[in-house]
């Protein structure tokens, strides 16, 4: 029996990549014949005799699913990551959105096609389970976290520029939307004013694109905290581990995991853990940390304050976190983890149907007293109700088009918009409620001559628009990469210099 491990974009590190290496190192050591897989598969593939009757494949879904798994011959073990939920990259990231749809799409076919499921919470089991997946199929493990990495020498320069007399507050994970940046910098421009002046929030992680990023700075900077927020970006590993050893706190405020590492990262350097009790994270902390039920920056500064002021419920967190990761210890889970897979295996190999008894780990680990929280006022019912206020903390992304055209373009005598389709349409209205119109051109080749009562506006040849727009800004509409570069090209053939062309990225709303 041959067991394949199938994931398209393999990374040696990344919180998908350490679940393969930990797999992959736990199969060898039981004496399996393994193999990571990583690229897409091919038609080639289905009569492979890779992939024959005596293949087992895990797959790993974290985002788009393969559509050549559902043809091949081999028993089929569905490893889910979980999906982002759309709705959060609404605004922020359009193009992912939409891979985020087609992922959410194709998972919830795979139970046609996968004879089982392995997700790493159970919250991840119930999104299967809404999908159209039985729960016998599924089984819960939680993430095997190899901690012997952590030894690595952590970056001195660091520990000595952070590590003074001010309260540090960590997050760490990219920036993305459903991380809710913004909830981390609201609480703490929140604990800040309340409670602690000296106090700086430390948010590690790789930068996407899209305004999400810039929206955040925005943000820091319109609630007055902007110098004592750190975005390092993606650091060395060295530089990873000193900003956990520099940490008073940890405060993650998430709308959407599937298990969250750095959770138990945190616990491992014995930082204190704030987290908003959201999917996966109740899962995780399996009673250790505090889960706030809230959003309201006020509330949240409130109970911050609480776990850095008092030393005794401080202390009683970190025990508290200290039982749970003993519970993660890989000592602990290889064990589980070798049942569990073996179980698998064994009744795929025989294709037989099992029942399982013990389907969840997570369910026979021992959850912390949660008296804990309750003694320190933590899990009022009030307080979880309170939602974070409109007004001083309304957080909202940047997309003031004008204000992007300006920042990439000194020729502002007018604002020329390529293309009047639907983008180009989007894109002069988004000008129109920021800028004059008689600023403001709209020309496309084919609807010359035409006004249009959406835009408001006669619709000029591309001749007129050179003649009337001369010294303002092109900004090319058309998203087809050959159109873009002719048009580009009459451009410049008219005397436009480069510097005067834009281009507008319709799928995240930018100005390029």
């Amino acid at each position: 029996m041959k067991i394949i491990q199938v994931v398209d974009g393999y990374k040696s590190g990344d919180g998908v990549g350490n679940v393969i290496a930990a797999m992959d190192e736990l199969f060898k050591k039981n004496r399996y014949e393994t193999q990571i897989c990583n690229r897409q598969l091919e038609y080639e593939d289905i009569d492979s005799e890779k992939f024959g009757s005596d293949t087992i494949v895990f797959y790993h879904l974290a985002l788009l699913t393969d559509p050549i798994l559902k043809h091949l011959r081999c028993k089929k073990v569905l490893i889910f990551h979980n999906i982002t939920e759309p709705d959060f990259l609404e605004g922020a990231d359009e193009e992912k959105r939409i891979w985020c749809s087609a992922g959410l799409f194709d998972t919830a076919k795979t139970a046609d096609y996968f004879d089982k499921a392995i997700t790493f919470s159970e919250y991840s089991k119930k999104c299967l389970m809404e999908m159209g997946w039985r729960s016998r199929d599924i089984f819960v493990l939680p993430i095997l976290v190899r901690f012997g990495q952590f030894s690595q020498k952590p970056s001195k320069e660091i520990i000595e520029k952070y590590r003074n007399d001010s309260v540090n507050i960590l997050f760490t994970g990219r920036v993305y939307p459903n991380k809710k940046h913004e909830d981390v910098i609201a609480a703490f421009a929140a604990y800040k004013e309340q409670y602690q002046k000296n106090a700086k929030l430390f948010l590690i992680g790789s930068i996407g694109g899209g305004n999400y990023y810039p929206s955040l700075l925005a943000y820091a900077e319109k609630l007055g905290v902007s110098e004592d927020v750190v975005f390092p970006g993606h650091v060395s590993f060295g530089e990873y581990l000193a900003y956990y050893l520099i940490a008073d706190l940890y405060l993650c405020m998430s709308a959407h995991e599937g298990f969250c590492i750095p959770l138990v990262e945190a616990m491992y350097f014995h930082i204190p853990i704030i987290a908003h009790a959201s999917t996966a994270v109740p899962d995780t902390l399996a009673g250790s940390g505090v889960l706030v039920h809230t959003r309201s920056p006020e509330a949240v500064a409130r109970t911050m304050n609480l776990v850095l002021e008092n030393s005794t419920y401080r202390q009683e967190i970190i025990d508290g976190q200290n039982i749970r990761l003993k519970q993660l210890q890989p000592k602990a889970l290889e064990e589980q983890y070798l049942r569990i897979l073996k179980k698998v295996i064994n009744e795929l190999s025989t294709a037989n149907q099992f029942s399982i008894s013990d389907e969840s780990i997570a369910n026979q680990f021992d959850t912390i007293d949660e008296s804990i929280a309750n003694r320190f006022g933590i899990g009022d019912s009030s307080y979880d109700s309170i939602e974070k206020a409109a007004g001083k903390y309304q957080f909202s992304l940047v997309s003031n088009i004008l204000e992007q055209v300006e920042q990439r373009s000194v020729y502002r005598e007018k604002y020329v918009v390529y293309g009047a389709g639907a983008a180009g349409m989007r894109l002069y209205k988004a000008l129109k409620r920021s800028c004059p119109e008689e600023k403001l051109i709209l020309c496309d080749s084919y609807k010359s001559g035409v006004y249009d009562p959406e835009a408001g506006c006669t619709i000029l040849s591309p001749d007129e628009a050179v003649e009337s727009g001369r010294e303002g800004s092109f900004i090319i509409s058309i998203q087809d990469k050959r159109i873009l570069l002719e048009i580009a090209l009459f451009l410049t053939e008219q005397g436009i210099r480069k510097g005067q062309i834009l281009i507008y990225d319709k799928l995240n709303n930018q100005i390029l």
